[in-house]
């Protein structure tokens, strides 16, 4: 009994070695590169699935790449590069010798009837990679696959899926196209009851010219840029031909956003109304695409604007930093100081005297950083109901040659009416200016010390 034991522990020994020594062996030949190809060589892609209805075909057109099969759309070419950089890195788990490859047949591997299909073509036609994908091994989670219709390898499943992508994958989900180099030189943003246009002036300048001509909020305005260039396809809804636009919303479309190019050409969006059974989601459409989509109603919220909120809020466009020379009309007095150095100033009028860099740089900071609170009125037929026709108190800021001047009228609940000296509009301001600005020359000027102060020195 005893020797029978033995002669079993034997028998698994062995066979256990035996099957240790063939995984060793499959070791050493792991994470083996499968193909040589670069992706750039690539100009046709297919994936074909058991079911043939699946088979995704992709064309390169220049930089960009097309879907042929199964419907005609533009890809994604950031998704079609990854999709291509893993087929082009695919690495196997093991490679057969050719005795191991004779014990393993087609339907043993399900390589007779293959549940997918990768391959890739250069530009002349050249077929230069195929991957065939079969049945998952009885141990572990890896599957058979065969090369270019001659080896056999094992591949990581997780390698297998990332290769497995649907035309809704690969389909570009941008819904207005607008490339990164693309000049655009206005936005306009019309809503059922209004209109707001954006002008761009230059690179990082915006300005309103509809409803009214003001300063843009460049940030603002750029994020409007932003968000529409973003905008992208939750889904693609299927043709229906016996709907019309008005069943999307988008007959009268709740938002309507034009980007016009300076190379020529516009971009045209509608946003139209609630996709049923999703809250979240809207319809969209694009001039000059014949499609559908279903975009986060989120997007509403981003693009519905006031001319106030696009709208420059800060009522000068200058730097403390910059300004070389300062004059106050205060309470009847006028103060003029200069910029002698880079934090020291000197007061010119009513009489000469060092200034208090720091009162100095307090005035000048509430000045540049002043922001509207309100804008009261455009174009007022009389500045006298705000106090504007005679300022309490007026601040010309210098910087090289230019001027700014800014006017301070009356009070309304905390604030001040104000505007600047070269625009007509009225706005509303906090009062932190105001109470900065010096009434007598020894709110602005360096303290003396005393003979006390002097004498306490010289003990020290």
């Amino acid at each position: 009994m005893k020797g029978r034991t033995t002669l079993i522990l034997a028998i698994l020994f062995v066979g256990l070695l035996a099957y240790v020594l063939k995984f060793q062996r499959g070791e050493s030949r792991k994470e083996r590169q499968i193909f040589s190809f670069s992706k750039e060589r690539v100009a046709k892609l297919e994936l074909t699935y058991a079911d043939d209805e699946d088979t995704v075909v992709l064309e390169k057109q220049g930089e960009s790449w097309q879907i042929r099969k199964p419907l005609k759309a533009k890809g994604s070419t950031d998704d079609i590069d990854r999709l291509l950089s893993d087929f082009a890195a695919l690495e196997s788990s093991t490679t057969f010798t050719e005795d191991e490859a004779d014990d393993l047949t087609d339907d043993v591997a399900g390589l007779d009837k293959p549940e997918f299909i990768a391959q890739a073509w250069d530009a002349r036609g050249k077929l230069i990679a195929k991957l065939a994908i079969g049945k998952k091994l009885s141990v572990g989670s890896d599957v058979y696959a065969m090369v270019n219709d001659e080896d056999y390898v094992t591949l990581g499943s997780w390698k297998a899926d990332s290769l497995k992508k649907k035309s809704g994958d690969l389909r570009d989900k941008s819904v207005v196209e607008i490339a990164e180099d693309d000049d655009v030189e206005a936005v306009e943003l019309k809503y059922p009851a209004h209109s707001i246009r954006l002008q761009r002036v230059d690179d990082e300048h915006w300005k309103i010219t509809k409803p009214i001509q003001a300063e843009g909020d460049d940030w603002n305005c750029d994020d409007v840029l932003t968000k529409i260039k973003d905008l992208k396809a939750e889904e693609f809804v299927e043709k229906d031909k016996s709907k019309s636009p008005a069943d999307y919303g988008l007959a009268k479309p709740q938002l309507t956003a034009t980007v016009t190019l300076s190379k020529g050409g516009k971009q045209v969006v509608k946003l139209g109304k609630t996709a049923p059974d999703e809250i979240d989601r809207i319809y969209a459409a694009a001039e000059g695409r014949d499609e559908i989509f279903q975009v986060k109603d989120s997007i509403l919220d981003d693009l519905r604007k006031e001319v106030t909120d696009l709208r420059e809020k800060h009522l000068l466009d200058l730097m403390a930093d910059d300004v070389r020379k300062i004059e106050i009309v205060n309470d009847g007095r006028t103060f003029v100081a200069r910029r002698t150095d880079e934090d020291e100033w000197e007061l010119e009028k009513p009489e000469k005297a060092k200034c208090d860099s720091t009162k100095i740089t307090d005035i000048l900071w509430d000045a540049t950083g002043l922001r509207v609170d309100e804008f009261v009125a455009e174009k007022p037929k009389s500045l006298a109901p705000y106090g504007l026709d005679k300022p309490r108190a007026t601040v010309t800021l210098t910087a090289d040659r230019e001027s700014y001047v800014i006017l301070l009228g009356k009070e309304k609940d905390d604030r001040l009416y104000a505007k600047r000296g070269d625009r007509s509009n009225v706005v509303l301001v906090n009062d932190s200016l105001l109470k900065s600005l010096p009434r007598k020359v020894a709110d602005i000027v360096e303290e003396e010390e005393s003979e006390e102060d002097e004498e306490g020195d010289e003990e020290e």
